[in-house]
């Protein structure tokens, strides 16, 4: 539903002494996120080795040290679900405290709750993803039809897709497709991870437990593999370590970052910064029309409401009320993706008490949704009239990253 022409810049500085990293189009901010420094065991993507420290069987439910002060959580499939198992305890029938596990980050701990850990170990580059599941190679949901037989065919990405599971994402298949060189850049990155996959499992048995195998590429890095190639031409910083850490990582895509430097304004002024985190940290945003829609997140899910403002009761009723529906659905989809919200989103949109114009909406949210890097589904209008949205979560929403 956007447009794609390369029009957005990434920008990677600093916003009252917190870093973050945006996507910027036209001045407004499609994607942010904050850079945060946390020890390296809890940050999501490490690989390390912990210790099962506590046990639940009620639920199948384990504890595991990693050596980082806080617990990880990981829930088994029954009790004799012994995946993962490392050393000695590999050999076992069911899993018991001491033994030695090698697992994942998913998600950080916060507000009080231990870290999710996985046993399913994912490694992610820029045009792939390998894991540690049944062989085979799997195609992006979001590459275009007409270059998917073309590259699930192909005898080469097969071949590496023989010993993990392997995913091809959307950069792989830019606007100009699938072309040779892509697939030889898709292909050296796939052999790459699978070679540090298979060195992780094996060094694993020899290492103590809270021993990290696998460090992520920092998370600006990875804001930008998260990104396709074809959404931004320009990659800007004023921080000395992270133009040196980009060098390399954009001569991948034939590009280098520009490093910012003027006494007299802020790289956040340039790009309004200030202002756009204001408007993403608010409850209200204002529409062109004079509605607004008013997002209120809690704990068990996320309530958007859209008013018609000013434009109530002009011309004609129906077609004003669809006007400011349409506009609404926009400003959401770029809301939901910039603020990552996720979970369970109920929008409440002006009841034009038609059916058809219910499912124009659904359709249409759909299509704005469509550019999401998060799976979202629009499932459906309930009978009160509310539009329920399901997004996966991946990392916490944006308010808690900038104010915690």
């Amino acid at each position: 539903m956007t447009d794609r022409a390369h029009d957005g810049t990434i920008v990677i500085t600093h916003v009252k002494k917190k870093m973050i990293c945006c996507l910027v189009k036209g001045n407004r901010v499609e994607r942010i996120i904050r850079v945060k420094s946390r020890d390296p065991k809890a940050v999501p993507g490490t690989v390390l080795t912990g210790t099962v420290r506590k046990m639940i069987p009620s639920i199948n439910a384990v504890f595991i040290d990693t050596g980082c002060g806080q617990d990880g959580f990981i829930q088994l499939r029954n009790k004799n679900d012994t995946r993962g198992l490392i050393g000695k305890g590999s050999k076992k029938d069911a899993v018991k405290c001491g033994d030695m596990m090698l697992v994942q980050v998913e998600s950080p701990p916060a507000r009080g709750k231990p870290m999710d850990l996985t046993r399913s170990l994912s490694l992610s580059g820029k045009y792939s993803v390998v894991r540690d599941g049944s062989p085979g190679l799997h195609l992006s949901k979001k590459i275009p039809d007409e270059w998917k037989d073309a590259i699930s065919g192909d005898r080469e990405l097969k071949a590496a897709a023989s010993e993990f599971s392997v995913v091809i994402r959307t950069n792989a298949c830019p606007d100009t497709g699938f072309s040779d060189h892509m697939k030889a850049v898709t292909l050296s990155e796939i052999r790459d991870l699978s070679g540090r996959l298979k060195t992780i499992k094996k060094t694993a048995e020899t290492r103590v437990s809270g021993s990290i195998l696998y460090a992520p590429p920092k998370s600006y890095t990875s804001f930008l593999y998260d990104i396709r190639d074809d959404e931004y031409s320009k990659v800007i910083t004023d921080i000395p370590d992270v133009y040196r850490d980009l060098l390399p990582v954009l001569r991948e895509s034939e590009m280098e970052p520009e490093f910012f430097e003027n006494p007299k304004i802020p790289l956040s002024s340039v790009y309004d910064l200030e202002k756009n985190i204001k408007e993403l940290l608010s409850e209200t945003v204002y529409l062109k029309s004079g509605g607004s829609v008013v997002i209120q997140q809690t704990t068990a899910l996320c309530a958007i409401d859209v008013n018609s403002g000013s434009k109530k009761g002009m011309g004609d009723r129906l077609e004003s009320f669809r006007s400011v529906n349409m506009e609404a659905a926009r400003e959401i989809a770029r809301q939901i993706i910039a603020r990552n919200l996720s979970g369970i989103i109920l929008v409440d949109f002006i009841n034009t008490g038609s059916e058809s114009g219910n499912e124009e909406m659904l359709e249409y949210m759909r299509g704005c949704l469509s550019d999401d890097p998060e799976k979202a589904e629009c499932v459906d209008i309930t009978e009160l009239g509310l539009m329920e949205i399901v997004r996966k979560k991946s990392l916490p929403p944006f308010s808690e990253q900038f104010e915690g």
